[in-house]
């Protein structure tokens, strides 16, 4: 919570910024993981599908190739007026030669009533001395019942595993009678709803699939194929369980609680109920009818846990990412806004601070500047009675030396109200004015003590600028002053200039005085740093030149050579905040 409520000491702002920053983010993940998640989801489904439609094709190619068995077996008896036992065997071994997924094949011949005996003397000729017609009650086989028609299993192949078969009425249960009957009107294959086989020993379900074999119209018989759906799943798909689809098979043409023939699913998901009802399961399934015979079977698989476990996760891997660098970018925002209004408060702390410092620095200033110059007057006040009271007495040595002491009283006083002046350039702040650097020339003129021998001109006409025209002032005065101070030709000359530099004005004042050596370039606008003794220099106007123009975010800079002049340039900004 701590962290949270520090969200709340940024400003309005800050707060406004993070939260659109917070809702691109939430905007851009979210967009991606769907997008992501769209494209996996297209991917997982067309595979799967393409895996379903697979095995369904595959499992209808195993059961068309079983069904046309039986019409070649059809077609065999049509063409022949009687088919032996053994005949029916050598045909039949090249059909599983060619078909390993079929249970039997046999011949069902109609039986009445009084040919019941004949036939089964037939069978016992050929070697089948046990052949009885029989009918299943109550789990055990026992001799078939009187009825006006029997439909034994006459031959049957294999024989091995499924002896138990041999000699069974169809027509002694319901339910294959029905599809015997409806083969018969038909005149086509018609297959049984699942069925447990007389010969079942697992759990398998078994359909019978029955073929009318007539002549002119009269039924002599049935060709039948017996199945276990089971092995032929197995045969169109192998026997190992599917990694991507689970399979499940309904007789949809079937009543409810007989549909399901068989399920391949799984270990972990449970089992169907053998009366189980088809019911579509929620999300991602395929489903697809094959015509068996008359009937239809809907082939209904789902995606295993495995597939989907195994399948791309990038939709979910960018989403964490995402909100890990969502959460980084954010907090990479807060911690600045943080350290930046840390760093403004102490920045305010500390201006506030330098302004009390320069404040009480100022008022000491004055303080001193007064203290100072106080003992400084009396001292010249006292030396001057001193002069007219004893001026008959003093000879010319001792004037000269009290003519030292008020020099070096004056230029203590001057030295004085320099210091203060420095001192004072940043922090005296006048109202901003547009000044006139013309009418400031013009009235340094005016104020200026200008030998006869020294003229001051303007070569262009000087611009206007916002600043503080007392700074303005002190900046051009300081320069003209310390020109006329070193004229030492019979014609001094002091010119003043302008460049319009685009951002900025670049001015210069020319002179031809006694110049400066070029290793002092540098070193005149230091503080105290005067180049001779004259009475008038304080070696602070350069030095005040100097602060001035750098609060204006100008420059300043000297051309000079001995003997010949010097020309100082500086520069002030035209759209500064002005010189305050």
């Amino acid at each position: 919570m701590k962290p949270f409520k520090r969200i709340f000491e940024l400003s309005l702002k800050q707060q406004l910024i993070l939260a659109v920053i917070l809702l691109f983010e939430i905007t851009g993940t979210v967009s991606l993981y769907f997008i992501l998640k769209k494209k996996e989801d297209a991917a997982l489904t067309s595979e799967f599908i393409a895996n379903s439609k697979e095995l369904t094709a595959s499992i209808e190619k195993e059961v068309s190739l079983n069904l046309e068995s039986l019409n070649s077996i059809n077609a065999f008896y049509c063409v022949n007026e009687s088919v032996s036992r053994e005949q029916f065997k050598n045909f039949n071994s090249t059909v599983f030669d060619r078909i390993n997924s079929i249970q039997a094949l046999e011949w069902i011949p109609a039986v009445k009533f009084e040919d019941k005996s004949i036939y089964e003397s037939m069978a016992h000729k050929d070697g089948l001395t046990d052949f009885l017609i029989t009918e299943r009650i109550d789990g055990k086989m026992v001799a078939a019942k009187n009825r006006d028609l029997y439909y034994p299993v006459f031959y049957l192949e294999p024989l091995i595993g499924n002896e138990s078969a041999l000699g069974f009425d169809l027509g002694s249960n319901q339910t294959r009678l029905s599809a015997l009957q409806k083969a018969a009107e038909s005149n086509k294959l018609v297959s049984t709803a699942r069925i447990t086989l007389v010969q079942e020993k697992s759990h398998q379900k078994g359909i019978l699939v029955f073929g009318p074999v007539k002549k002119r119209e009269e039924v002599l018989g049935f060709v039948l194929g017996v199945y276990r759906v089971g092995d032929l799943v197995t045969r169109a798909i192998g026997n190992e369980s599917n990694k991507v689809c689970n399979l499940v098979i309904f007789d949809i043409s079937a009543e409810e609680g007989n549909q399901l023939l068989v399920q391949r699913i799984e270990e972990n998901i449970p089992a169907l109920a053998d009366d189980a009802v088809l019911n579509y399961p929620k999300g991602l399934y395929f489903e697809q009818t094959l015509n068996i015979a008359d009937r239809k079977w809907l082939i209904l698989t789902t995606p295993t846990s495995s597939y989907l476990d195994s399948f791309s996760n990038t939709a979910d891997l960018s989403l964490i990412i995402s909100i890990i660098l969502s959460l980084g970018f954010l907090y990479y925002f807060y911690r600045n806004f943080r350290e930046f209004n840390q760093n403004t408060k102490n920045q305010l702390v500390l201006e506030t601070t330098v302004d009390e410092r320069t404040e009480e620095l100022q008022e000491y200033a004055h303080i001193v500047s007064h203290d100072l110059k106080s003992p400084l007057r009396t001292i010249d006040a006292l030396v001057n009675w001193l002069k007219e009271d004893n001026k008959d007495k003093f000879d010319k040595n001792s004037l000269a030396n009290f003519q030292l002491i008020e020099s070096t009283l004056e230029k203590m006083e001057l030295l004085i109200s320099d210091i203060l002046s420095y001192s004072s350039i940043n922090t005296d702040a006048n109202e901003l004015q547009d000044v006139d650097l013309n009418v400031v020339i013009k009235n340094l003129k005016s104020i200026l003590f200008i030998p006869k021998n020294i003229s001051v001109n303007i070569l262009s006409k000087l611009p206007k600028i916002k600043g503080d025209p007392v700074k303005l002032q002190q900046l051009f005065q300081n320069l003209i002053s310390n020109a006329i101070k070193f004229s030492d030709k019979e014609k001094g000359m002091i010119e003043i200039d302008v460049l319009d530099q685009g951002s900025n004005y670049q001015f210069s004042v020319k002179d031809n005085g006694i110049g400066i050596d070029e290793k002092f370039h540098d070193k005149i606008f230091k503080i105290f740093l005067s180049l001779d003794n004259n009475k008038d220099s304080t070696g602070i106007g350069l030095a005040i030149v100097k602060k001035i123009v750098t609060q204006f975010q100008g420059k300043v800079w000297v051309e000079s050579e001995v003997g010949k002049g010097s020309t100082f340039y500086f520069t002030l900004k035209k759209h500064s905040d002005g010189i305050s």
